[in-house]
């Protein structure tokens, strides 16, 4: 599996050269898209590699697989299955307690009236809380599994939490490839043929469906390697 997903960014790259073959010959015969091959539209591809990148989410990934790599290797999760001395207990006690800090804390904040974090309206619905949802659920998540590392000794200094933050993440370096091979493609197809797509609209989406298949699946199927050599 990890050999055919080392060739998938180079499966990619020969989709954008289809995407873009396609996008002139359609164009030379009177459809409505862009020509990729035209001036303008090499003109576009130069100028805006870093911002198709930028476009796909891999500020997401990257925070998920931090806090995913931080929950494996402070074994918070393992540990249930095991059978628990007493350090881990009070370490399971210790987390349990600051969850139920945290989730009075969160409570009290979103009953307070004129509550910053929601919309201008007091809902949930389009508010800043909304938006930043992933990232707080994602840093709760790892400063929950640091803390129970910490309690059962399974980490002693700062070496370790950097190791166990990006343990996971320096082991798929194949996948941050595809990513942006994949955030390539998806912005040519845009740019050729969705005329009138703009970044202030909602993706289409057939192309919404498109870039969760290219940057889900290979996501999975790298885990799944990492799984396979334990």
């Amino acid at each position: 599996m990890r050999r055919s997903l080392n060739i998938l960014p180079v499966i990619l790259l020969l989709l954008i050269v289809i995407v873009a073959v396609i996008s002139w010959i359609a164009n030379v015969y009177g459809a409505n898209c862009r020509n990729i091959l035209s001036s303008e539209g090499m003109r576009w591809t130069v100028e805006m590699i870093m911002d198709n990148f930028n476009r796909s989410p891999w500020t997401y990934i990257v925070v998920g697989l931090a806090s995913l790599s931080m929950i494996v290797e402070s074994g918070i999760i393992s540990g249930f299955s095991k059978q628990k001395y007493l350090r881990q207990r009070r370490a399971y006690m210790l987390v349990a307690v600051v969850m139920a800090v945290i989730a009075a804390l969160a409570l009290i904040l979103y009953l307070l009236p004129g509550n910053s974090l929601l919309s201008a309206f007091g809902t949930f619905n389009n508010s800043a809380l909304q938006r930043g949802l992933f990232p707080i659920i994602a840093v709760l998540l790892y400063m929950l599994s640091l803390i129970y590392a910490f309690a059962i000794g399974r980490f002693n200094d700062i070496e370790d939490v950097i190791k166990a933050t990006v343990n996971i993440t320096v082991r798929i370096p194949g996948y941050f490839i595809t990513l942006f091979v994949a955030s390539q493609l998806i912005a040519v197809i845009l740019y050729s043929f969705f005329i009138d797509y703009n970044l202030s609209l909602p993706m289409p989406t057939s192309v919404k469906i498109l870039a969760v298949i290219l940057y889900g699946i290979p996501l999975i199927l790298h885990l799944l390697t990492l799984k396979q050599k334990q």
